[in-house]
């Protein structure tokens, strides 16, 4: 088998990122949130990394969207409206957690949801 190695997993996640995979855009996007694989973590890189799966309907980047307008990282102006939006998305696409926020933001009427 490969031996472990988050440098060339960045690598290949570039090469497939350079094509549209959507799930290697997912990957760089959390490297670059924790700084694996030899990268300088970078909330601002996550977030561009997570925009382009999520527009590919990749759930978890959606989701990550969601908790990164909810906290306001990345360069992002914490907005409940726009992590509302990302919440939705990767719920629709079946993502537990947000499925979950969504529901906490209805409890308490949280990004312009009604209770």
């Amino acid at each position: 088998g490969l031996q472990q190695s988050d440098e060339k997993a960045v690598q290949w996640f570039h090469e497939a990122s350079k094509k549209g995979q959507a799930d290697a855009q997912y990957n760089l996007g959390a490297f670059y949130e924790t700084g694996r694989g030899g990268l300088q973590q970078s909330d601002e890189k996550a977030v561009q990394w997570f925009h382009e799966a999520s527009k590919k309907g990749q759930a978890d980047a959606q989701y990550n969207l969601g908790v990164f307008y909810s906290l306001g990282r990345g360069g992002l102006q914490q907005s409940d409206e726009n992590a509302t939006k990302w919440y939705r998305e990767a719920a629709e696409n079946g993502q537990a957690v947000a499925q979950y926020n969504l529901g906490v933001f209805y409890s308490l009427g949280r990004g312009g949801l009604q209770q």
